[in-house]
């Protein structure tokens, strides 16, 4: 019945931060931008489907879920996935997630040549990375990815959600 039900989790981050400094050094300039999200759960829709056999897919695809159940493996906490009975639903707090994560959100840097070391004009040359790393444990593409419309009611669900891109730019920037 509905009096048995738990709140389990929230998509909401218990605790969002972010760091952001310049640093200088004669003229070379580095730049670095990190931010995280700590304590919010993702209902990683993805991974169940390629994890448990389902009505959608029969044969599971992922390497820890073929332990599955047989009567040498009882143990096993997937489900057999030619059973029709037991099996794993999507719809299961085994396939809901931490989602929290540090991410190294841009980073950049940059050296000037001076005008006065060269008839040039002052030419700045740089090189920046965007979404270069992520600590997390979350089993999916990216944390911060979502499916839905990113409305409180329905955020924190990830059916195939498109990850945040890691982006190289290199540029010269010239004063003249």
């Amino acid at each position: 019945g509905f009096d048995d039900r738990v709140i389990v989790g929230s998509a909401l981050p218990k605790f969002l931060w972010g760091w952001n400094n310049n640093f200088r050094f004669r003229n070379i300039e580095l730049n670095l931008f990190i931010q995280s999200a700590l304590g919010n759960k993702v209902f990683n829709a993805t991974y169940a489907g390629i994890a448990a056999s389902t009505s959608d897919v029969y044969y599971p695809t992922l390497k820890e879920s073929s332990n599955y159940w047989t009567p040498q493996n009882t143990s096993a906490p997937w489900a057999d996935p030619a059973t029709k009975t037991g099996r794993s639903y999507v719809e299961s707090t085994r396939n809901l997630q931490d989602g929290s994560y540090v991410r190294l959100k841009n980073i950049s840097i940059s050296y000037t040549l001076p005008r006065k070391t060269s008839r040039l004009p002052e030419i700045k040359w740089y090189v920046s990375g965007q979404n270069l790393v992520t600590i997390t444990k979350y089993k999916g593409f990216d944390p911060e990815a979502s499916s839905t419309s990113e409305s409180d009611i329905d955020a924190g669900i990830d059916l195939g959600a498109y990850p945040s891109p890691r982006i190289l730019t290199f540029g010269v920037h010239l004063v003249l």
